[in-house]
């Protein structure tokens, strides 16, 4: 080989090692991107479903306590019809409504209820954030119900986590931090 192939295949080497070294910063720096959109993808779900806990709390609180009407009434018409010759009870009072529809979805959605649950869904992000801090944590946003109840029977919530993160050859590629968003919807159904 004589001087001038050996100076060509340097430079073909030199040019290629750094295609090969901008390569694999894009794909270290992908890859913890993707990681770290998974985790964030987690933490909007479980997030949401903490928040969900509440209404669930409150579905079972009224359960429970239309459970206990129900007895009363039973052990009331019981007790109506073994003292009551004169009839018996018709099929509205032995089954009257236990709950007001329009009133128990209004509950569940109700201001109380809406800064229960995005209270929940806030605190199990902060807590989340204190065992791994994300120094680049942005914000959270978190609505409930997302949508409207009267054409849907689920009640949903929608969370949404920005942070910034900083990329490890950041300045190679000329970005040096960037945003990821995390959202999740979860639903329970609205009976």
């Amino acid at each position: 080989m004589n001087r001038l192939e050996r100076s060509q295949v340097i430079i073909i080497v030199a040019i290629l090692f750094m295609i090969l070294f901008l390569l694999i910063a894009i794909v270290i720096d992908g890859s913890l991107m993707l990681i770290q959109r998974q985790e964030l993808l987690r933490l909007a779900s479980s997030a949401g479903k903490a928040g969900l806990l509440e209404v669930g709390n409150q579905i079972m609180t009224q359960d429970s306590i239309d459970q206990i009407i129900k007895q009363e009434l039973e052990l009331t018409s019981q007790a109506a019809n073994s003292s009551n010759h004169f009839g018996t009870l018709s099929p509205q009072e032995k089954n009257p409504p236990l709950r007001n529809t329009q009133n128990y979805h209004a509950t569940l959605i109700s201001s109380p209820i809406q800064t229960q649950v995005a209270s929940s869904a806030k605190e199990y992000i902060n807590n989340y954030k204190l065992l791994k801090p994300q120094p680049g944590y942005v914000s959270e946003t978190i609505l409930y119900p997302y949508q409207d109840l009267s054409d849907k029977s689920d009640l949903e919530i929608w969370v949404q986590i920005r942070i910034k993160i900083r990329l490890i050859f950041g300045s190679l590629l000329f970005l040096e931090e960037g945003e990821l968003i995390g959202e999740s919807i979860q639903s329970i159904p609205n009976r």
